[in-house]
């Protein structure tokens, strides 16, 4: 006998629209009988079994949150507020106002290493009080010669020192703010206050006036530099060197490099908005 083909059953399909939509919706609405049945079975078994809340005691409601009783702990000091805790471990009386910050009405700079050989520094470094900003960094390393190992090769002419020079208003001159130990200044006896009124007999009014003096100096060249000091002058001799290559430099001070417009601001600078 030949084999009969195995009748495979197909799917029931709806053959129309409507049939499709009866189907769906006998679908919707199965969902919705059982869900319905579930809730309300799940409402009806809670409040059978479920187990009411436990009322507070009114008495031990009462009693404020700062005068309930806290268990000790052995060995335990005990905790007191921040406040009464900051007062005794300070010593200080908290209805004592804390002094006001005086903060410094003039900029004032400082110096951190030095250009003379001897003393072993590498680099001078000038710190500004405006944030603690870096105004400016050298190079001093000396090499086997006694010659700064790193100068620049930009400016060939003499070098008498940094002194964040700032023009008067009422009298002419250069005022000095800073001097870096080791320079060419320092050596010659240029101080912090000194007003700067003239180089080789030329007057110096400005700022300007005094680079440009300088410019048309040479390194190892020996100029009187002429300085006014508690009401009198002085003449200083001093004997320039070359440019320490400067790491970082104001704007305002960049010689040959100088782009006029460029804003002088101070690197590494800490504001209060970064604190």
């Amino acid at each position: 006998m030949r084999n009969q083909p195995k009748v495979v059953p197909q799917p029931c399909f709806a053959s129309s629209p409507l049939e499709l939509g009866l189907i769906v919706e006998r679908r919707l609405v199965t969902f919705i009988l059982a869900s319905s049945v579930f809730f309300f079975a799940y409402i009806t078994l809670r409040s059978w079994l479920g187990v009411p809340p436990v009322k507070p005691d009114p008495a031990v409601a009462a009693v404020p949150k700062e005068d309930q009783p806290t268990r000790a702990v052995d060995g335990a000091n005990p905790v007191l507020p921040d406040s009464q805790a900051s007062n005794e471990q300070t010593g200080d009386d908290p209805d004592t106002a804390s002094p006001e910050i005086q903060r410094p009405e003039n900029t004032e700079w400082l110096t951190v290493g030095s250009m003379d050989p001897a003393d072993g520094y590498y680099m001078l470094v000038t710190l500004c009080s405006k944030g603690a900003g870096v105004e400016r960094v050298e190079l001093t390393e000396r090499g086997s010669d006694g010659e700064l190992k790193y100068r620049r090769v930009d400016v060939t002419s003499g070098y008498l020192g940094y002194f964040a020079g700032s023009d008067l208003e009422d009298i002419d001159g250069v005022l000095v703010n800073v001097v870096g130990p080791g320079t060419p200044a320092a050596t010659a006896g240029v101080e912090v206050g000194d007003v700067i009124v003239g180089i080789n007999g030329v007057v110096v009014a400005s700022r300007n006036d005094l680079v440009s003096i300088l410019s048309q100096t040479r390194p190892g060249d020996k100029i009187n530099v002429e300085v006014t000091r508690d009401a009198r002058t002085e003449t200083l001799a001093a004997e320039l060197s070359e440019h320490p290559l400067d790491l970082m430099r104001l704007a305002r001070d960049g010689g040959p490099d100088q782009i006029k417009g460029n804003l002088t601001r101070l690197s590494c600078l800490l504001t209060l908005a970064k604190v």
